[in-house]
């Protein structure tokens, strides 16, 4: 019996193209970049992953 200490969290197809996203093409990668309102973006983007339960916490780097 394997222990999944992530509790699945991995195991996700949503999640599984995020990593890979980031992977890749970095944090841009996740933003819709024909957006010019990047605060809206991220508003996006936060919603996106709390209605899916996951925790995202953003450099205020990204805010710049």
């Amino acid at each position: 019996h394997k222990i999944d200490t992530h509790g699945g969290y991995f195991e996700g197809d949503f999640i599984n193209k995020t990593i890979y996203q980031l992977a890749f093409f970095g944090f841009d990668g996740l933003l819709n970049l024909d957006e010019p309102d990047k605060t809206e973006q991220l508003n996006q983007f936060s919603a996106k992953y709390q209605e899916k339960k996951i925790q995202v916490i953003l450099s205020p780097a990204r805010l710049n």
